[in-house]
């Protein structure tokens, strides 16, 4: 598979999508470090999660210890990382975009990790959030593309996503 087979913004069923996660080649670590551009992948009659419609950008992997997972862009055009916990509050209270909330959301201590994990019988990098029960796994599409399912602990359905390199 490559990026240009794979479409981002084409609606997949959950079989569909979760088997061509399942068939992709795993990514290292050492791959991801650097900036990311993410988009959402829409997966049957899922609304598309309130974080991305806030306005997330992707993500910015510094080593494997220091992963910012939700970053966004600022009214200045600067990136900047956000808490999600943070973004889930304003989201709640109806914050169409995160940039007007920055200084209540923005984060400078990582909020997750990398480490490699065997999933579905593949070892692959994976997101470890520090403080949310949620694990990105990663495989590549192609030497630019990366393929993510957000797992959230003691759910069944994972949410996808594409991270394309930025930098």
């Amino acid at each position: 598979m490559t990026s240009s087979s794979f479409s981002a913004g084409e609606p997949y069923t959950a079989s569909e999508i979760e088997a061509m996660f399942t068939e992709l080649p795993p990514v290292h670590t050492a791959e991801m470090i650097g900036l990311w551009r993410a988009r959402h992948v829409r997966v049957d009659n899922q609304p598309t999660p309130p974080l991305v419609s806030a306005g997330w950008y992707g993500m910015r992997f510094t080593d494997d210890d220091h992963v910012d997972t939700l970053l966004y862009r600022a009214d200045s055009g600067e990136l900047f990382a956000a808490d999600p916990a943070g973004i889930a509050e304003a989201i709640a209270e109806g914050v169409p975009d995160v940039a007007a909330v920055r200084s209540r959301v923005e984060v400078t201590d990582p909020v997750a990790c990398m480490r490699m994990v065997e999933y579905r019988g593949t070892v692959s990098a994976a997101i470890i959030y520090l403080r949310e029960p949620v694990i990105d796994y990663l495989r590549r599409i192609d030497e630019h593309t990366i393929l993510g399912a957000a797992a959230v602990i003691g759910q069944e359905t994972s949410a996808f996503f594409t991270l394309s390199q930025a930098n």
